[in-house]
């Protein structure tokens, strides 16, 4: 927090309330013996949110700051073409969720290199399971299967997932990014006819269950496991031939 030029009562506030912190943990109503923290913050506090964002801001600079990683040309502000000296995506992050843009493969050994750097002094891992590689544009037919140096290292590190953006025909990438759905119309129709087959099986299987029918144990396992995707959707969801929400739309909505 210093580094960032925080207020010196601030930072000396932050170290006494984390100072000599203990956790306990509670199974089966019996609450454990108390232990030290000696990484992480506190569950539940207001603080927390904000002191997270610095540790993140940390990587978020030192991939920004980095030339060796080479972010991908994007239009200016009035919309002119990419050029060599103008504006690049390189790094989005929102809480613990952390997006890298970069031109080309030569590109993923600094990345790796400032990936573990971080990892050594933050204490934090990547989550290899979440992590997905899209590929698109000019290095698109880049194999992460092959022999290439950049390959191996991704290899190295777990990472096999990938998932290539320039295919034709319905898209639908497996997962989210920040709750949106990445894909084409075709991808995202195709995705909801697997919901609604999905939540039809369910409905099925439901249909054996030994609670009574009308119960409230029922309606309340009904609703978890087979509206609970689609609920939220179903309520707001625009209507294509509707170009804009009415007033008394989005009051049909909130009172749903």
């Amino acid at each position: 927090m210093r580094a960032f030029h925080m207020p010196e009562p601030f930072v000396r506030a932050v170290e006494v309330l984390y100072k000599a912190a203990t956790t306990s943990i509670k199974l089966n109503c019996e609450e454990g013996r108390p232990f030290g923290n000696t990484a992480g913050i506190r569950q539940g506090c207001p603080l927390s949110p904000l002191l997270y964002i610095f540790v993140q801001e940390v990587q978020m600079r030192m991939l920004r700051e980095d030339e060796r990683i080479r972010g991908i040309p994007i239009p200016d502000h009035d919309g002119h073409a990419p050029a060599a000296d103008g504006p690049v995506m390189k790094e989005r992050g929102l809480v613990d969720d952390v997006m890298v843009a970069i031109a080309s493969p030569a590109s993923v050994p600094p990345l790796l290199e400032t990936l573990d750097r971080f990892e050594s002094m933050s204490n934090h891992r990547m989550n290899v399971d979440k992590t997905m590689l899209l590929l698109l544009g000019t290095h698109g037919n880049f194999d992460p299967k092959g022999d290439s140096g950049a390959a191996r290292q991704l290899r190295d590190r777990g990472l096999t997932r990938t998932h290539d953006l320039r295919v034709d025909g319905p898209m639908r990438m497996p997962d989210k990014w920040h709750g949106i759905i990445l894909g084409n119309a075709a991808g995202t129709e195709a995705e909801w006819r697997g919901t609604v087959a999905e939540a039809a099986q369910r409905a099925t299987d439901l249909a054996t269950s030994a609670m009574p029918y009308g119960s409230r144990g029922r309606t309340a396992q009904a609703a978890s496991r087979v509206l609970g995707k689609a609920k939220a959707t179903l309520q707001c969801t625009q209507c294509r031939t509707t170009k804009r929400w009415s007033t008394e739309s989005w009051r049909s909505c909130n009172s749903q």
